[in-house]
């Protein structure tokens, strides 16, 4: 769902830009562009580590994901860093790189 909405905003803010301040028709490839790339990032990344776990296993799985868990609790740095990725704000900062 958050790519979802982001996805959106990102296509919004290109349509206004074009039809309301007479921007490049060019901007919607900039928005596939970047789309793609967000894609390739966050939502692959998730999809293979759910392949990852009904390949392992349910109780392996859940062992290594709550020892993954509980080191980013402890850590605020890691905490952070994992709470803008799945917010997807990480992803935004990268779409706004991408040209």
């Amino acid at each position: 769902m958050n790519s979802g909405i982001h996805d959106a905003w990102n296509l919004t803010d290109k349509l206004n830009r074009i039809l309301r301040h007479g921007g490049d028709p060019s901007l919607l490839e900039l928005y596939n562009r970047q789309r793609r790339a967000v894609t390739l990032s966050f939502v692959q990344a998730q999809t293979i580590e759910n392949k990852e776990f009904m390949e392992q296993g349910h109780a392996e799985y859940q062992r290594q994901r709550m020892d993954r868990f509980e080191a980013i609790r402890n850590d605020p740095a890691q905490r952070r860093q994992f709470l803008l990725r799945q917010s997807m704000f990480t992803s935004l900062e990268e779409a706004e790189t991408i040209q």
